[in-house]
């Protein structure tokens, strides 16, 4: 069985709801049709897995990842994974299939299920994990997307901003005391260090010395996941996410994360005291001040959550309880608490869809507007309340036995909690649906389909009950191994006296809540101390900045100044001690005096640079500079460094004239006069000493670096050796595409969200300041813009593109590859800007979706990396055809060489039209200030051949 699928499969969705077609045709409806019954069909495959589990252990798939550290992609298939395997994918189905009524636009549709997609996979990740790293990455990766998905109101709600902030803190911080708690697991679990699940069930950690340490970490993972008192207030907090996030998160799986934790190291950590005492006094706590919390609440989705606050608490102290007497009970309640709280979520959304609004004391009388809608909603909410034969009675009546077996003041909180869920269950209930509405409720008629997903889950916890002996039986004996007796009624019991004592007691208390009031204890709250927190950080940030003025020099005076530092006092003594630095023989050949010719160009270049008064000089000045070093490199010979070198200081050149054009003059002059016109002088005095003792420093550490080196590195040998093997012929590009493949994606991510962070920033109030009008721009291009350029421009951009094309599909046997090529293209496209205005550049090349460009190449890079892994192939796997065609060879070198090319192309793209964006015109049209002018001596402004008039070349 082939179950590497089954968290795959979520991410591929995910990807295809982010490709511009699918946003566009994909309608909400079609959306939630498709993904529903994509996780349908998985919760069937899953089924399908039960008869082939083994009794003792589960199946293990192992997909290699990086196999010379030893590091894998696991996935471990047993009972207790194919459980929770099966709650997200059932539940998942039914919540895609009602977010395709809760949401009203496609785009935001879509924008949800791709983020809830992402969190389905990272889920199903963490449940069947085979490793400890695959556990903690994807238990990583359900915080990330919980952070989306509670802030996805957050541009417009400050409160799902707060939610979703406090929500990742908390987690986050629970997810580092987990690694800890890993890595020590790890290492304590046998010989060396191990990561295979399978490995550490088979161990026993009680009496390890570092098993209260452990214990600790891990728990700390747990109770933060898990809403556990004291870390619970981030769950009601998360409320502000929409509700069909709330309902998937908050009842049947992130929450649940911590419990599947708890529950999968239960036989490494449990049966000790530490473990019964730690889980079940703070999981009855959390029980019952949850239920107490639950009932004080004004708002649905707040009582809901205080509810599951309990709930959790419950099936934590079940797990604790000791030789797993509380096993089959937290199964059980695992599954019921998902069925009606799902449910629930989802009514109480409906209800905020139909009302506009989630207050109790705002609404009422709902029966006569909606009786389907009050169906389902009492159904679900009899089984929330314990009421037989429903199926949170069974729930209840399990823990009830499970823990009157352990200590009978256990019994009496989980009695006293369950009192609570009556009487939120008769508010849920009664407030809503039969008492009249104390205002007026503007109801408007909700689809029949967003019924569907609550009214199947309420069918569940009617249904599972009376049927559990059938339903229920062979599912448990697969999760826990053993043979499992489950009866809905055993007869009058004292077990059974009890809950009826509960349901009488909760009747009476919901009607005499109005007239008993509960005493608030004013306590310290967690909350508090988070807040206290935060405002330590801010104040901590805030004295930081005080040394931060907001001048870039300062910052570069102090690295740079931190970086000589280290290399004077503590690097270059102890290198230089032992070896001869300066005893290199210098033997003059023509290759050599090039170099040194080189070398003073660069400096020359450089020098002027910093002197000259003109801007447009000092750039071309940098991009000399530039091509001095790449004539080094091409003299080496190293062509492809020598030609990564030229395109980029071409590029970076291009970009800086454009961003020169974008820039005011005056603000520029202004800038210039404080640094060449200081009183005393003392400060480009101190930037020539900084800038001197730090190169310096660098020139001294490279040269003892380059004298103490062997003459040739052994991982060049082996760079060269191997190259042949991954179907290419050069080097850099076997380097690129297969040796440092990971380095490559991660520079391609790297330098695609800089491109995002660049466009983000300069575009900020593109929306708040209207673009100029054509006819200003064309007057400032007027000079620039002559038939000439025109076609110079016109011709250059193809050429360009042909050019990119034989850097992709040749830069296996050639210098040159997907970032030369894309660089090239990049080149094309600012010279088009440069020559034709931006404007022009929108009217006459309509696909130049630069961000859409950017997207396809992460897609295509990331799909080439993770498909092989569905085959049971590496990570980053390179296969090759034996087949070419014009030198073209085939393979999946070639294809991240193009995701490469993509990526970059449209990096470059958003930059380019982030700062050619034409705004403040006024501004930067204004007639020049000279530095003659500055001075006093007034000068005729001259023409300007760029993008913007007069100033850049006589600036």
């Amino acid at each position: 069985m082939n179950f590497i699928i089954i968290p795959a499969i979520p991410f591929l969705l995910a990807i295809m709801l982010l490709v511009e077609p699918s946003r566009q045709k994909l309608s909400r409806r079609l959306q939630a049709l498709l993904i529903s019954l994509t996780m349908g069909g998985l919760f069937v495959y899953l089924l399908q897995a039960i008869p082939l589990l083994p009794h003792d252990g589960g199946l293990t798939q192992v997909i290699p990842w990086l196999d010379m550290l030893g590091i894998s992609f696991n996935l471990y298939l047993d009972g207790l994974s194919l459980f929770f395997a099966l709650i997200i994918t059932g539940v998942g189905a039914l919540i895609f299939w009602y977010s395709g009524d809760y949401f009203d636009e496609r785009i935001e549709a879509g924008r949800f299920n791709s983020n809830l997609l992402v969190f389905c996979g990272a889920m199903l990740g963490v449940v069947l994990a085979g490793n400890l790293l695959t556990m903690f990455i994807m238990w990583e990766l359900t915080s990330i997307t919980s952070f989306l998905l509670i802030g996805f109101k957050g541009k417009k709600d400050a409160s799902a901003r707060s939610g979703a902030l406090q929500a990742l803190m908390i987690t986050g911080a629970g997810g580092l005391a987990l690694l800890g708690g890993l890595l020590l697991l790890g290492y304590a679990s046998g010989a060396g260090f191990s990561l295979e699940l399978s490995t550490i069930l088979e161990t026993s950690l009680a009496e390890h010395a570092w098993y209260p340490v452990i214990l600790l970490l891990i728990l700390g993972g747990a109770f933060t996941k898990s809403a556990q008192m004291p870390f619970h207030f981030w769950l009601p907090g998360a409320m502000a996410a929409p509700t069909p996030a709330s309902a998937f998160l908050h009842s049947a799986t992130m929450v649940k994360a911590g419990i599947y934790l708890l529950a999968r190291l239960s036989p490494v950590l449990g049966d000790s005291p530490l473990w019964t005492a730690a889980l079940v006094g703070f999981g009855l706590m959390t029980m019952l001040l949850g239920a107490i919390f639950a009932i004080r609440q004004r708002d649905l989705k707040g009582l809901l959550a205080y509810s599951t606050v309990s709930q959790l608490g419950a099936l934590v102290a079940l797990l604790g309880l000791p030789h797993g007497a509380g096993y089959k009970a937290a199964l059980i309640g695992i599954l019921a608490h998902a069925c009606y709280k799902a449910a629930l979520f989802l009514i109480v959304g409906a209800i905020d869809h139909a009302a506009g609004t989630r207050l109790i004391d705002r609404l009422g009388g709902l029966w006569r507007k909606d009786r389907a809608l009050g169906v389902v909603t009492f159904v679900s909410a009899l089984s929330l309340a314990g009421v037989p034969f429903f199926f949170g009675f069974l729930a209840k009546e399990a823990m009830l036995e499970a823990v009157s077996e352990w200590a009978a003041w256990g019994v009496a909180i989980v009695a006293i909690s369950a009192v609570f869920n009556v009487i939120a269950a008769l508010i849920i209930t009664y407030n809503i649906f039969i008492r009249p509405a104390k205002h007026e409720v503007h109801w408007h008629p909700l689809p029949r389909t967003i019924l569907i997903a609550p009214a199947v889950l309420a069918v569940g916890s009617l249904s599972l009950g009376v049927l559990a002996e059938s339903t229920l039986t062979p599912l448990l004996e697969a999760v826990t191994g053993k043979h499992i007796s489950i009866h809905l009624f055993e007869g009058i019991t004292p077990l059974f006296l009890i809950s009826l004592a509960a349901l009488s007691a909760g009747v009476v208390g919901f009607i005499l809540r109005e007239k008993v009031s509960i005493p608030t204890l004013r306590l310290p709250s967690a909350a508090t101390f988070y807040q206290a927190a935060m405002a330590s950080l801010d104040w901590l940030g805030d004295r930081a900045l005080k040394v931060q003025n907001g001048w870039l020099r300062y910052y570069l005076i102090t690295v740079l100044g931190v970086v000589a530092l280290i290399l004077g006092l503590r690097v270059l003594p102890d290198t230089a001690q032992s070896n001869h630095l300066f005893g290199q023989e210098l033997t003059l050949t023509l290759t050599t005096v090039l170099d040194i010719t080189l070398l003073i160009l660069a400096i020359g270049a450089a020098l002027f640079s910093v002197f000259v008064r003109n801007h447009l000089l000092a750039a071309l000045s940098l991009g000399v500079m530039g091509y001095a070093v790449g004539a080094i490199f091409l003299l080496e010979p190293a062509p492809d460094v020598a030609l990564v070198q030229f395109l980029i200081e071409t590029l970076a050149t291009v970009m800086i004239i454009i961003i020169l054009s974008r820039t005011s003059t005056q603000k520029r002059q202004q800038v210039m006069q404080r640094l060449w016109h200081t009183h005393t002088g003392i400060g480009p005095l101190r930037d020539a000493i900084i800038a001197i003792t730090v190169g310096a420093a660098v020139t001294v550490f490279a040269l003892i670096a380059v004298a103490n080196r062997p003459t040739r590195d052994t991982i060049a040998e082996w760079h060269i050796a191997h190259t042949e093997e991954t179907g290419v012929h050069d080097i850099v590009g076997a380097i690129v595409t297969d040796f440092r493949g990971m380095d490559t994606l991660v520079e391609i991510t790297v330098f695609g969200v800089a491109a995002l962070g660049l466009s983000a920033l300069l575009t900020l109030n593109r929306n708040k300041v209207a673009s100029p009008k054509t006819q200003p721009v064309e007057t400032l291009l007027a000079r620039m813009r002559t038939p000439f350029t025109r076609t110079v421009a016109s011709a250059v951009l193809p050429v360009s593109f042909l050019v990119a094309i034989s850097h992709i599909l040749f830069g296996g046997e050639a210098p040159g590859d997907g970032f030369t090529g894309g660089v090239v293209a990049g080149l094309g496209i600012a010279l088009y800007y440069v020559v034709m205005g931006y404007d022009d550049v929108r009217q006459q090349l309509p696909w130049l979706k630069s961000l859409r460009f950017l997207n396809m190449g992460w897609v295509l890079a990331l799909g080439n990396a993770f498909i092989p892994m569905l085959f049971g192939k590496p990570f980053l796997y390179l296969a090759h055809i034996d087949f070419s065609f014009a030198g073209v060879h085939l393979g999946t070198a070639l294809i991240y060489e193009l995701a490469i090319a993509l990526t970059v192309f449209g990096g470059v793209g958003a930059i380019l039209e982030a700062i050619a964006y034409p705004q403040d015109i006024r501004d930067t049209a204004a007639e020049p200030v000279t530095l003659a002018q500055s001075n006093g001596h007034h000068q005729a402004p001259k023409p300007n051949t760029l993008r913007q008039p007069e100033h850049i070349v006589e600036t």
